[in-house]
């Protein structure tokens, strides 16, 4: 046999080596075997433990990734309330940072994933899961208030929606001012008044015919709705006002999931607007029950002779209407303003959350200079 110490062959069955002298052991089959070298257990537990500790790292799951987020990019690790896909359905592709610092979109969105939360249950999750979220709507409900530095409140939605799409999933921001939220603003409003002016000269052509041009013109002014929601976050992904009206690329990405981009433009607006409009009504009775009677009084003569009441109508009385319904009118326009800040930032979300699922081509406009 071959010494396992210093490799001499030996002659079989031989009790010592005849090289280095060392005790030979052998194996009821006739191979030897060195029972005292430590070489051949040291040898093999190490890379025993080496396939071991190899197999525990493989074994162990990779996390999963957010479905906006580029592999490259980590934000905001506390907030990471973003709508993940279910298990069951393959992740979104995920967006890659390109050297150059542009940002290189994924392919086009699969059709068949499903997402744990539509667009806009994953919006207002965004909202209510951000820290201090209600004092924030609060202040851009206060700003709302002010015409034309109200703005910078859709601004502000804009802003903080277009990240998806770049793969930022933040909670609500805490500045208000900058990150030109005011220009984002002020080209929300342009878009909104150019497609306001279409659908009011069309609207008015449909309005012709009778029952079927009103329910085409209602028809018209949802999908023109829908139209302006998807163009204005376009314009806010590419920071310029030009990419509102690349018609071909928003029709393209509106008609993949029409049913979620109505639910994302147009769904918000409807629930506040319904809510706020039962609260406004009932504000407005309970103004009105002071001078109820007043109210009576005057439809009472006015429906005898115009010139009979007017000349005995008593002025204390219209000071008293005028009293009151001024200050109706104020609380009214103050509720609409901090509802329609709700609308604003939910809807926005919500069509950040649209963009960033069956439009991440539009992360590209991203990479573009600032210009008008």
């Amino acid at each position: 046999m071959i010494c396992p110490q210093c490799g001499k062959e030996n002659i079989d069955r031989a009790p010592f080596c005849a090289g280095c002298g060392k005790k030979l052991t052998y194996v009821e089959n006739g191979e030897a075997a060195c029972a005292a070298s430590p070489a051949i257990g040291s040898d093999s537990r190490p890379a025993q433990s080496q396939v071991t500790a190899s197999a525990n790292q493989t074994a162990q799951p990779q996390a999963a990734a957010s479905p906006y987020q580029p592999a490259q990019s980590q934000t905001a690790a506390s907030f990471s309330q973003a709508p993940q896909p279910q298990a069951a359905a393959p992740q979104p592709q995920q967006a890659a940072t390109s050297s150059a610092g542009g940002f290189t979109p994924p392919p086009a969105s699969n059709a068949n994933v499903v997402y744990a939360n539509g667009c806009m249950g994953a919006a207002w999750s965004d909202i209510t899961k951000s820290e201090g979220w209600v004092g924030r709507i609060a202040l851009l409900g206060l700003i709302n208030i002010v015409p034309i530095l109200n703005w910078v409140v859709t601004g502000y939605a804009m802003r903080w929606s277009r990240k998806l799409s770049l793969g930022e999933i933040t909670s609500m921001p805490k500045t208000i001012f900058g990150e030109r939220n005011f220009v984002n603003g002020a080209f929300a409003f342009l878009i909104a008044l150019i497609i306001g002016i279409v659908t009011s000269l069309v609207g008015g052509v449909l309005g012709i015919v009778p029952i079927l041009g009103f329910l085409a013109a209602i028809a018209v002014s949802l999908f023109l709705a829908m139209f302006q929601g998807l163009s204005i976050m376009r314009s806010a992904i590419a920071d310029r006002l030009g990419a509102a009206f690349d018609i071909g690329k928003i029709w393209e990405a509106l008609k993949r999931k029409p049913g979620q981009a109505f639910c994302a433009t147009v769904l918000p607006g409807i629930i506040v607007g319904l809510i706020v409009g039962v609260v406004l009504i009932v504000i407005c009775l309970l103004f009105m029950i002071p001078i109820i009677g007043d109210i009576a009084q005057i439809a009472y003569h006015s429906s005898y002779s115009y010139y009979s009441y007017y000349d005995s109508m008593d002025p204390f009385l219209v000071l008293q209407i005028l009293g009151l319904f001024v200050p109706m009118m104020f609380v009214c326009y103050v509720i609409a303003a901090f509802s329609e800040a709700i609308i604003i930032v939910w809807t926005y979300r919500a069509v950040g959350h649209y963009v960033a699922r069956y439009a991440p081509d539009w992360a590209s406009l991203a990479s573009n200079p600032y210009y008008y």
